[in-house]
C-alpha cells in the first residue's frame, strides 16, 4: 500500500535551511512575500500529483487551508526564538454514513476539533468564510466553538445536525471554504434527506445541557436517519413459500394457519396485498411474491 504524507512547516525565513534527514526529498517552498496565491495553487497540485512517500512543503503562509490528497503533519519553527511546535498530524473521518447518532456526532467533533481546534492552533482559518451563509453569528473562533459544542449536544438530545454545523464540518473536512451551502445541501440530503425547519424548548432536558442560541427559536437541520441492518427471517421465509404451496392446492387458509403457527390475518397481509406487506408489522422485509 502506497502511504504518502505531505509535511507541512509554517517558518518565518522560507530560506532557511533545514535539517531534512534525506537530501532526496521532494521540498517546495512558498514565501507570500514573492509569490501570490496562484504560485500556492500550483504547488498543491504538484504536490497532490507527487509519487514521492514525502513531500515536504516550506511556508511562511499562515493563511494556509488548502486540501492536500495525502496525509498531513504540520509544524511551526520559529528557529529566531528557538521555537518548535510538536509535529501534529491530521486524522480525519470521512465516512460517517451508516452510523447511529452518537458515532456520527464523534465523527463530526473529531474531525472539527482536528481542523478547527489542532490545525487552527497553528495555521490561521478565515472565520468568517467559513461561516459565511451560516446561522452561526460570531466573529472569532472561541464564540464558533462554543456554539458548535451546543449543536454537538443537539446531535445527542434530539438526533439533529443543525445545517450550520453541517456547512462548517463540510467546509472544515475538505478545506473548501467556498463550498457553496447549496451544494452542502444537496450533499447531505442524499443521506439524511431534506432538512427541516424545528423550533424545540432545548433547555428543558435531563442532561444540564444549556443552549445559548437556538432554544425556542427556528432553526433548520437534519434528523439522522436510524440504521438498521434487518436480516431476513429464513423460518419465516419458509413458512410462507409453504404456506403458498398449500394455498395452491387449495388448502383452506384456516388450516394452513394452523399447521404453520401464523395468523390468518398476517398471512393475508403478506401473501394477498402486496402493497401493504411492504410494511407489514408482522413481516420486517419486503417479501417479494
Amino acid at each position: 500500500m502506497f502511504y504518502a504524507n505531505d509535511r507541512i512547516g509554517l517558518i518565518n525565513n522560507v530560506n532557511t535551511l533545514l535539517n531534512i534527514d534525506n537530501e532526496k526529498q521532494e521540498i517546495y517552498r512558498f514565501d507570500k512575500n514573492k509569490s501570490n496565491k496562484e504560485e500556492l495553487k500550483r504547488i498543491v497540485v504538484d504536490i497532490n500529483k507527487s509519487q514521492n512517500e514525502i513531500v515536504y512543503l516550506i511556508t511562511n503562509e499562515s493563511f494556509l487551508f488548502e486540501f492536500f490528497n495525502r496525509n498531513i503533519t504540520y509544524k511551526y519553527i520559529d528557529i529566531e526564538n528557538n521555537i518548535l511546535s510538536q509535529a501534529q498530524e491530521i486524522n480525519l473521518i470521512t465516512n460517517f454514513f451508516s452510523r447511529n447518532n452518537e458515532e456520527i456526532r464523534i465523527v463530526f467533533k473529531n474531525n472539527i476539533e482536528e481542523i478547527l481546534n489542532k490545525y487552527g492552533d497553528i495555521f490561521n482559518i478565515d472565520i468568517e468564510k467559513l461561516i459565511k451563509g451560516t446561522a452561526y453569528k460570531v466573529i472569532n473562533k472561541k464564540d464558533l466553538i462554543n456554539l458548535i459544542n451546543e449543536d454537538l449536544n443537539l446531535i445527542s438530545f434530539k438526533q439533529i445536525i443543525t445545517s450550520r454545523l453541517i456547512i462548517v464540518f463540510y467546509r472544515l473536512t475538505y478545506f473548501d471554504l467556498y463550498a457553496s451551502k447549496a451544494s452542502i445541501g444537496r450533499f447531505f440530503a442524499n443521506h439524511f434527506e431534506k432538512s427541516e425547519s424545528f423550533k424545540i424548548n432545548l433547555n428543558r432536558n435531563p442532561f444540564g445541557w444549556f443552549f445559548t442560541n437556538l432554544n425556542n427559536k427556528v432553526f433548520r437541520g437534519y434528523r439522522i436517519k436510524p440504521f438498521e441492518l434487518k436480516l431476513p427471517d429464513s423460518e419465516f421465509d419458509l413458512k410462507i413459500r409453504i404456506a403458498k404451496k398449500l394455498l395452491f392446492n387449495n388448502v383452506k387458509l384456516k388450516i394452513v394457519a394452523e399447521s404453520l403457527e401464523i395468523s390468518e390475518e398476517e398471512l393475508k397481509d403478506v401473501i394477498y396485498n402486496q402493497t401493504k406487506a411492504l410494511s407489514s408489522p408482522y413481516y420486517t422485509y419486503p417479501y417479494k411474491l
